[in-house]
């Protein structure tokens, strides 16, 4: 804390109350207010992991808002399927691709090397001839090795009662134990006594590893990589690890998927494109309704498309980027772009019911409707003023998108609209010119 001015407070939560996290801890720094800082957290939190690099056998992952956030998934989560060997081979070699692109950080597996065991393989056919049941082995084993509980002792000190247990101690449990043990045959030796055979006829043991986690999917093993990233264009970042997938040869049997936040954003983005075009729908409807026209609402909405000029330069001048708080701030201005075009084409059909010729109308609506559409515009994006360089890391790319959306469309609107309006009024009396000579000829 004393080489990071910016830390206010540091919490530390060692276990986090959870019996499976025992040895690990979680930070929570607080960095308080941003205005008052020099530094921004992306360059904090890349000292905080050089200084925590330097702490032998510990492993840093970051959980904060550029790491996942709150528990939630971290920005690279890519799962191994497959039952096979090679699921250990798969997940080293492709970490080891995923971390050469840049901004890619706390990379790890879940693959762990297993704890030392002693895998005992039983002999089935020998078992069977010497009368020997499985069960009766299984339990022999378990009960010498894991211990059980044969009786109880009491402390003559203190009348506290301790179970006894029965087990092999610890410095003599080796390859070569099943030599001194010894277990009950169901078949009688020659005198009608209990046959006593060693383990080490029926089993032989080797040293191995066990695992000491095994995830399934689908009915598959499962290795999952996980890390985040450093930046803030979180999404080049995974187009670049999802390229390293799509060209990875990977044997038969096995698969790999990226989950994660990358899976999060497409779903995201699917469903904010969803109620982009529901909204799109909904405002030609209405304004089908009011203008009793079809080919009116053509020409208001020309200023929709018109309005992304300024959402992609003004995220691009703020540094910020395209997610899912810049595309709310895009729907939010569909609705909020079409107006400019309502007040023209409204005044238009004012004058032309008034008996302005059309050119007549358009100029008029210009001059007279500039004065509003310049009014409601400028207190938009002055309302928005507060919001994109506040705090908040989530309203700013919605304000800047708003902003820019609201000064692109208002400029090109005064200018495209009328010239549109021009040719879709053309357009309009050719098709009903056409319709009424098919019907003088039928």
């Amino acid at each position: 804390q004393a080489n990071i001015p910016e830390i206010k407070r540091l919490t530390i939560d060692v276990a986090g109350g959870n019996a499976n996290s025992a040895n690990s801890a979680t930070f929570t720094i607080d960095l308080g207010d941003k205005r008052l800082r020099q530094r921004n957290m992306e360059i904090i939190i890349q000292q905080t992991r050089t200084l925590l690099s330097n702490v032998g056998g510990i492993e840093v992952k970051n959980i904060g808002p550029l790491g996942g956030g709150g528990g939630g998934a971290l920005p690279i989560h890519i799962e191994i399927k497959g039952d096979g060997d090679k699921l250990k081979e798969i997940a080293t070699n492709l970490s080891q691709k995923i971390a050469k692109v840049k901004s890619v950080v706390d990379l790890s597996n879940s693959y762990q090397q297993g704890n030392p065991a002693y895998s005992i393989n039983i002999d089935r056919d020998i078992a069977s001839n010497l009368g020997i049941d499985l069960t009766d082995f299984g339990l022999t084993i378990q009960y010498l090795f894991a211990g059980i509980a044969v009786t109880q002792w009491e402390d003559p000190r203190d009348g506290q009662n301790y179970d006894v247990y029965v087990q092999i101690p610890q410095d003599e449990r080796n390859t070569n134990v099943l030599d001194l043990l010894k277990i009950r045959s169901q078949k009688p030796d020659e005198n009608g006594l209990p046959r006593m055979v060693p383990l080490s006829v029926i089993a032989k043991t080797t040293n191995s590893f066990s695992p000491r986690q095994i995830d399934h999917v689908d009915l598959h093993r499962k290795v999952t990589i996980t890390g985040n990233i450093d930046t803030k264009d979180i999404g080049a970042v995974l187009g670049k690890i999802q390229k390293i997938i799509d060209t990875y040869e990977l044997p038969a049997g096995y698969s790999i998927i990226q989950k994660g936040i990358d899976d999060d954003m497409k779903k995201s983005f699917m469903y904010a494109v969803a109620a982009l075009m529901v909204g799109v729908i909904f405002i030609y409807m209405i304004l089908t309704a009011q203008f009793r026209s079809f080919i009116l609402p053509l020409v208001i909405m020309v200023s929709l498309p018109l309005s992304f000029v300024g959402v992609f330069v003004a995220l691009l001048l703020s540094n910020n980027t395209l997610n899912m708080f810049s595309v709310i701030g895009i729907i939010m201005l569909m609705g909020l772009a079409s107006k400019n075009g309502i007040l023209l084409v409204d005044f238009i059909n004012q004058q032309l019911i008034e008996g302005a010729t059309q050119m007549e109308a358009i100029i008029n609506a210009g001059r007279v409707r500039l004065r509003p559409i310049i009014m409601t515009t400028t207190a938009m994006i002055f309302g928005m003023i507060p919001s994109a360089f506040g705090t908040s890391e989530t309203n700013r790319p919605m304000a800047w998108a708003i902003i820019g959306g609201m000064i692109t469309s208002t400029l090109l609107t005064l200018v495209i609209v009328p010239v549109v309006y021009i040719y879709m009024d053309k357009f309009s009396k050719s098709i009903q010119k056409s319709l009424k000579n098919n019907e003088v000829h039928t």
